[in-house]
């Protein structure tokens, strides 16, 4: 698999470099929601207003997720995108957040019912969203299937390849962690670039179990 690590990085930056601004404008945008996001939330008190336009951001967020998928589809398979294919799949926004949203809860009850450890609850919260979710987005934006059919589908996906699931994890975070000595842009490069091989590794998965 190194080999194919190595093809799949090297083939990721030349995607990069064709379409690199566009690319990284999404991860820039949620670059910035994030860290108003993080402001907000630090205060001590929250009004109604506020709250309100802290769920309407994060819900632009999530929309600038989606299309920031889409782009970077369409950029590994040499699709021309525009600035503007970025907006241009929040009518697919309740697919993607419905499950998110049933998943948290499902681990904010399991956290209420039963005495679990801070380390044994995150090792379960995440092994359940590689099981179910890891892939979802992908399957949603790039395969257009249903929320039952991409729940399945990441299923099948993970818990056949496990290996190369962890794998990507490792290297999602060296190419983050070797980012980091460039402040605030290594973040947005490291989101940008971990998404074109996340991107690439769905696709080579997605194909081979058809």
């Amino acid at each position: 698999m190194i080999e194919y690590w190595k093809r799949n990085i090297l083939e990721s930056w030349d995607v990069f470099s064709r379409n690199s601004y566009l690319l990284i404008t999404p991860c820039v945008l949620l670059f910035l929601i994030l860290y108003y996001l993080g402001i907000n939330l630090k205060s001590e008190i929250i009004s109604n207003t506020q709250l309100i336009l802290i769920l309407a951001v994060s819900l632009i967020a999530v929309g600038i997720h989606i299309g920031a998928i889409s782009i970077t589809y369409q950029s590994i398979i040499n699709k021309k995108i525009a600035f503007t294919d970025i907006f241009q799949k929040f009518h697919i926004l309740h697919i993607i957040l419905i499950p998110q949203i049933a998943f948290f809860a499902f681990l904010f009850i399991l956290l209420n019912i039963f005495p679990i450890s801070g380390y044994v609850f995150v090792l379960i919260a995440i092994i359940l969203y590689s099981l179910f979710l890891f892939f979802y987005d992908y399957l949603i934006v790039i395969e257009n299937l249903s929320m039952k059919e991409a729940i399945l589908r990441n299923y099948q996906l993970v818990s056949t390849y496990p290996q190369i699931v962890l794998q990507f994890m490792l290297v999602s975070f060296l190419i983050g962690f070797c980012l980091t000595i460039l402040p605030l842009i290594g973040a947005v490069l490291s989101m940008c670039f971990v998404r074109i091989v996340g991107v690439k590794l769905f696709l080579m998965l997605n194909n081979h179990s058809k």
